[in-house]
């Protein structure tokens, strides 16, 4: 799937609680934050993927995957907000204006990032009818499958008509096709709860894994034959989901590690983060960021393919295929 008050109350209120009413009007407005990105840990430590309360995964098995291309944040800032005066010769008035200011920035950066999206959708116009026949619940299956051989958690597939008592973890996937067309990125929300009582969230996060960057004068020729970019998708949701149960089950949810600056590749341009350093193998690096994010990146961006051999200074046997 590719995306593409009344008057009569505020008189009635003293002057000292003008300032309270309208600022929490203004946090209201400027505070606000996408609430299904919010790191939350509220049970964390005290979940257990048993055979009595197995853990079951849970995706939307009537759409294909959701596709879209990378947005240049940079393009965001400045605009609306810059060299702002606001009016009035009161507090209460100032706020108030403030607020009216917020909510006319928001709906103009809401309506900008709109259409910075669908400019950047652009990349995957060759790539429409492949994503279409790619299916998020088949991707799914294959990675639960593949979860399921791990002795140390019971896990499987969510069903809704069943009567057993699981750990329901909805899981929604984004993938993200850098400019370049060299990279893949998987942004997964995952909200963790109790089969019984589904709107009590234990656990919720934001999973990103990103691939290596291909080295090849065709990055379409790449992605479409083979399947590489649906075995990409596949297994770029197997390590999201394998941290997912990592953050979990080795209580590192509540862990304050040293804090250092990492950095990946990301669409060709070097990213750099601050956070905790979670583990390194010899593929992939897992840090949390500052926002409690998970970020899975690889230890070598680069993996050149199309009759190239792959890094040579990975310590690793480089294997030229998706991650």
């Amino acid at each position: 799937m590719l995306r593409n008050s009344s008057t009569r109350l505020v008189g009635t209120v003293p002057r000292a609680r003008h300032f309270v009413v309208i600022g929490f009007l203004v946090l209201g407005v400027t505070g606000c934050a996408n609430s299904s990105r919010t790191v939350l840990h509220q049970e964390a430590a005290g979940i257990r993927f048993s055979q009595d309360r197995p853990l079951t995964i849970q995706v939307d098995t009537d759409r294909t995957v959701d596709f879209i291309g990378q947005v240049d944040k940079d393009k965001l800032s400045g605009g609306v907000g810059t060299g702002v005066l606001y009016p009035g010769n009161t507090a209460a008035i100032f706020l108030a204006s403030v607020a009216v200011h917020a909510m006319a920035a928001g709906a103009t950066k809401s309506a900008k990032e709109q259409q910075l999206q669908t400019e950047a959708n652009s990349v995957l116009d060759d790539y429409g009818a492949y994503i279409s026949g790619i299916e998020e619940g088949e991707i799914a299956g294959q990675v639960i499958e593949k979860l399921a051989k791990n002795e140390a958690y019971s896990i499987s597939a969510y069903n809704a008509g069943s009567d057993q008592i699981t750990w329901v973890a909805r899981v929604q996937p984004t993938y993200i096709m850098t400019q370049d067309q060299r990279q893949i990125m998987l942004q997964a929300t995952i909200r963790l709860s109790k089969s019984e009582d589904v709107d009590q969230i234990a656990y919720q996060n934001v999973i990103e894994v990103l691939s290596p960057s291909i080295q090849t004068t065709d990055p379409r020729q790449y992605w479409l034959q083979k399947d590489e970019l649906r075995n990409s998708a596949e297994s770029l949701l197997y390590l999201s989901l394998k941290w997912f149960i990592t953050d979990i089950m080795t209580g590192q949810t509540d862990t304050v590690t040293e804090q250092e600056t990492f950095q990946y590749t990301l669409g060709g341009e070097n990213i750099y983060e601050r956070g905790s350093i979670l583990a390194q193998d010899c593929d992939y690096t897992a840090a949390r960021n500052l926002r409690g994010w998970i970020k899975v990146f690889p230890v070598f961006s680069v993996v050149e393919c199309g009759g190239v051999t792959s890094d040579s200074d990975s310590p690793c046997e480089g294997k030229c295929e998706a991650p």
